[in-house]
């Protein structure tokens, strides 16, 4: 599964305001506390439709590929509170309810969620409003991997080891306010104190360990921006954090500002160094080997895919002069999805998404995944790129959870 990061990164169930292009990607909320079984999807299945005229898809992706999402049993709902595994065909193969995560309040901030759950080592991962990482596998099976005790004053970030062993974890405690999101003024202080953050490790099963706590520190102290330390995946080389994540308003939710994606240390939870500079190339997605695709902040320069130790791969040329504001690169590293509504190649090829939408994910090397213009999550096949396959269900791709 490809670790997505601010930007699009981070994840994109938010997507940042128009003109944020390079502001670190706003992730979708999730998290929580389930049920002790998983339970199986009870709806009867329906075929998806392709939402447009065209060739009959015929993905790459075989009939038992099934994915990770997560969506919301509320209308209207930004909290998701339900995880789920379902196929291609729109049919849920498990799935299982959980405290939905809430953000803390932050006033004039406003305020946004890191991304709270993950595919890895067969499973998909997840983490509710008490801290509880949890995982669901295939079969249906849930089994608590770790607790890092949060509460409504404080936000959880988290990323778990691609066999599924160890985990890290953030937590920032947000203070009182000082102020109601009305009467904010423009100068602070807004909080009753400092805010915090105190960072974990834990062996999957194991008491978490508390690597350090440090007074986080605001960006702007005239406008009480705070930077803080979020964990959104883990490569080969180890976990992958953004910082600093320097939180400040958006259009609704929280956008972070400004955030490099940082390598972390396993044993100490401190920051090694940024994958990139982030004045010159910023990181928009990590796959599994490390190799990541960065896009310069000048307009209409190249955008490439690049190894762990900055070594170029292979890059590809703007299609217009303004650049790329989300790329994710292919499970076989071989293609670019860029701004969801195009693929382009290592061979210098490309393809136009015509089927509508914003697809922000890989099924598969030939099966890109996002939103369809209804909402529901659809799918669309290289080989037939003006056809969009509805699942059948809104929601928040996760990742691809092989068998």
């Amino acid at each position: 599964m490809q670790r997505l990061v601010a930007w699009a990164v981070f994840l994109l169930t938010a997507c940042a305001p128009a003109g944020s292009h390079h502001e670190a990607m706003v992730v979708s909320p999730n998290t929580t506390p389930p049920a002790a079984a998983a339970s199986p999807a009870t709806s009867p299945a329906t075929s998806p439709a392709p939402l447009r005229s065209g060739p009959t898809p015929q993905p790459s992706a075989s009939a038992s590929l099934l994915f990770a999402a997560l969506e919301s049993s509320a209308a209207g709902s930004p909290w998701p509170d339900t995880v789920l595994i379902a196929g291609l065909d729109g049919k849920t193969r498990v799935s299982t309810k959980f405290t939905p995560i809430t953000p803390p309040p932050m006033g004039c901030l406003g305020s946004a969620l890191p991304p709270a759950a993950y595919v890895a080592a067969h499973k998909v991962y997840f983490a509710d409003r008490s801290g509880v990482v949890r995982s669901l596998s295939v079969q249906g099976q849930i089994q608590t991997v770790a607790t890092f005790p949060t509460s409504s004053q404080q936000m959880l970030s988290f990323a778990v080891d691609p066999d599924g062993s160890r985990l890290m974890a953030s937590v920032l405690t947000v203070p009182r306010l000082l102020y109601t999101q009305a009467t904010c003024p423009r100068t602070g202080p807004y909080y009753a104190g400092d805010l915090t953050l105190d960072v974990f490790s834990a062996h999957a099963g194991g008491s978490p360990q508390l690597l350090y706590h440090e007074t986080v520190p605001l960006s702007q102290p005239s406008l009480q921006y705070p930077c803080t330390l979020d964990f959104v995946g883990w490569d080969r080389v180890g976990p992958l954090a953004v910082s600093p994540a320097c939180l400040g308003p958006g259009g609704g939710p929280v956008h972070y500002f400004g955030g490099s994606v940082v390598e972390v240390d396993a044993a100490t939870g401190r920051v090694l160094n940024p994958l990139a500079d982030f004045d010159s190339c910023r990181v928009q997605a990590v796959a599994p080997s490390g190799d990541f695709v960065c896009d310069p902040p000048t307009a209409g320069a190249d955008a490439i895919v690049r190894r762990p130790d900055g070594s170029e791969i292979w890059r590809f040329a703007a299609r217009s002069g303004n650049g790329y504001y989300y790329s994710f690169l292919s499970p076989d590293e071989q293609h670019v999805l860029s701004d969801g509504d195009a693929v382009l190649g290592r061979d210098g090829g490309s393809i136009d998404l015509a089927a509508g939408g914003f697809l922000y994910g890989w099924l598969d090397a030939s099966t890109v995944i996002g939103a369809g213009p209804n909402g529901d999550l659809g799918y669309v096949a290289l080989n037939a790129p003006a056809t969009l396959v509805d699942v059948g269900f809104p929601g928040s791709f996760v990742g691809t959870v092989s068998t």
